[in-house]
């Protein structure tokens, strides 16, 4: 069982740089039900429900170590999981790196997301 403190260090290692929410925000939308959380020993993962005609199930947030160790069984928790909610897809944006890892659990790329800093 992690401490709040690891706790904290991987919400806050899943958003990286991003200012759209902080650590303190996620915290709270766990405690609202506005997101899920998903644990393994190695990593979490965040998600939330969005979509207006067809709810889908969005990977919000996925941290920690030896993602290939735990990605399989944290997939199919995932997919019981949208599937016992009614969703019709999962989708994650996330950065590159992950593209190879999930694709080969079955994931397709649909579009690419790119952003830029205004200073």
């Amino acid at each position: 069982m992690r401490t709040l403190e690891e706790f904290r260090a991987l919400i806050q290692k899943g958003l990286g740089d991003d200012p759209r929410y902080t650590v303190d925000e996620v915290i709270e939308g766990l405690h609202t039900g506005e997101f899920h959380y998903f644990s393994d020993d190695e990593g979490v993962v965040i998600t939330k429900f969005t979509g207006n005609r067809d709810k889908r199930l969005l990977v919000f947030l996925l941290a920690g170590e030896n993602f290939n160790g735990w990605k399989e069984s944290m997939n199919a928790r995932l997919k019981a999981f949208a599937k016992k909610e009614g969703c019709s897809r999962i989708e994650a944006y996330c950065r590159r790196g992950l593209q190879k890892p999930l694709e080969t659990l079955g994931w397709q790329v649909q579009q690419v997301v790119m952003t830029t800093r205004i200073e």
